[in-house]
């Protein structure tokens, strides 16, 4: 069962900057002190999870138990990130957006799609400047490498499945390869 710390109502003890950031004192477990954060009310945090300075939390967003948070990421109102997951640094998971458990969203990520669970992986789907990436376990690839790493491998069947899925969103929107771009 997981405990959480109702991180947006603690926060609004915290002493805020003239910027309207909220710094963290000494001695909490998921945030280091001296950082900068900003937490929605009613934003949850999991044990053992970590958020980075100048980082946010929407309102009603849930961070799982031991999932990571980067530095300057955004979690959007009403997101979930899994138990386990990590959102790098810089990346944006939007409103209402979910992060699997133990999926893996690179820095500086944007407009996050969960594909759900292929192989016991949770598989994401995101764009870094325009160029689509995915998320598989620890992974963290370009949709192309990620196409060419599951390609051949039975074992890996049902990741390629959601990794073509991914491809076939990832045209929809417009997202391209850095390899088609310089074409």
């Amino acid at each position: 069962m997981t405990k959480w710390i109702k991180a947006g109502e603690i926060a609004k003890s915290w002493p805020v900057d003239e910027f309207g950031w909220s710094i963290a004192p000494i001695g909490l477990e998921w945030i280091l002190a001296g950082a900068r954060a900003k937490f929605g009310a009613r934003a949850k945090v999991g044990a053992r999870a970590k958020v980075g300075d100048w980082a946010t939390v929407g309102e009603g967003a849930t961070v799982g138990e031991g999932a990571t948070v980067g530095e300057g990421a955004e979690v959007g109102e009403g997101a979930t990130v899994g138990e386990g997951a990590k959102v790098g640094d810089w990346a944006k998971v939007g409103e209402g957006a979910k992060v699997g458990e133990g999926a893996t969203v690179g820095a500086r990520a944007n407009d996050v799609h969960f594909l759900g669970y292929a192989d016991n992986f949770a598989i994401v789907l995101a764009q870094v400047d325009g160029e689509p990436f995915i998320g598989g376990g620890c992974k963290w690839l370009p949709l192309a490498e990620a196409i060419a790493y599951v390609t051949g491998r039975p074992e890996r069947a049902e990741v390629l499945d959601r990794v073509q899925y991914a491809a076939t969103i990832a045209a929809r929107k417009g997202w391209v390869a850095k390899e088609q771009a310089n074409a």
